[in-house]
């Protein structure tokens, strides 16, 4: 999945332009859009270093936004949103540490 596509998909979602995304900026109106972009582009099978290049940062930056996303109750209300399905569309599995994780394509 392309990570221009997913950043845009995100940015129309909070409706704010794609540079924002990207800012280094603590604020929490960067920081909640940015951490659902890298666990979306994650899923998507991107890597944790192709993510970091996207967005000028450094992997471990982008395994915390990961990680902090997917320990939010409220990510997978937004992602649903953003892909325009409701919560019946997803097929969850469960991994090793008993976080559930959803599969899903952006088309």
């Amino acid at each position: 999945m392309d990570l221009e596509k997913i950043a845009k998909e995100v940015a129309n979602f909070y409706k704010m332009p794609v540079t924002d995304i990207k800012k280094h900026n603590r604020r929490l109106e960067y920081v909640l859009p940015r951490n659902l972009f890298c666990l979306l582009a994650y899923r998507q099978g991107n890597t944790y270093k192709s993510i970091a290049e996207y967005l000028g940062r450094d992997h471990s930056s982008i395994m915390h936004s990961v990680r902090t996303a997917q320990d939010d109750p409220r990510t997978e209300k937004q992602i649903s949103k953003i892909l325009g399905l409701s919560p019946d569309h997803f097929s969850c599995t469960t991994t090793f540490n008993t976080r559930m994780f959803l599969n899903y394509e952006i088309k």
